[in-house]
């Protein structure tokens, strides 16, 4: 897996941002990530 950092660009009018707080992989599908 490879971290990326990018700038996040401001929402627009009709947009929201959220923050994301955790995140997973199913262990069947981790063959595509390594």
């Amino acid at each position: 897996m490879v971290l990326i950092e990018y700038e996040i660009p401001e929402p627009g009018p009709v947009e929201v941002r959220i923050r994301v707080m955790a995140s997973g992989i199913c262990g069947t599908d981790i063959h595509i990530y390594i």
